[in-house]
């Protein structure tokens, strides 16, 4: 039995924490200056996106998938132990796009 089969944020969260599968996604690694930079340019989309704002948004960690271009899936620490997730796609042209956010699961 697939114990993340009933939470698509757990299963994330698992391949996020996980050595991946060729083509999958990347495990965990220190957030880049460059990375962080692209993840404060973009942190009102994640506001939008989840509907709150954030008064602390500290970038921490990164994962990144190749795709047609490339997935980074970013974590930013929001505050009192929390975390949000925010995916950013970079195309072929190297130009960036939010695609989401999404609250991380608190155990």
């Amino acid at each position: 039995t697939n114990p993340w089969a009933n939470s698509s944020h757990l299963f994330l969260t698992y391949l996020l924490m996980n050595p991946p599968l060729a083509g999958g996604v990347s495990g965990l690694t220190p957030i880049t200056p460059e990375l962080k930079q692209l993840a404060v340019d973009h942190k009102s989309h994640a506001e939008g996106k989840l509907g709150t704002t954030f008064s602390h948004f500290e970038p921490v960690e990164y994962a990144q998938q190749v795709v047609a271009g490339m997935n980074y899936i970013i974590r930013v620490d929001v505050g009192d132990g929390k975390h949000i997730h925010i995916k950013i796609y970079r195309n072929l042209k190297k130009e960036h796009s939010f695609t989401d956010a999404w609250h991380e699961e608190q155990h």
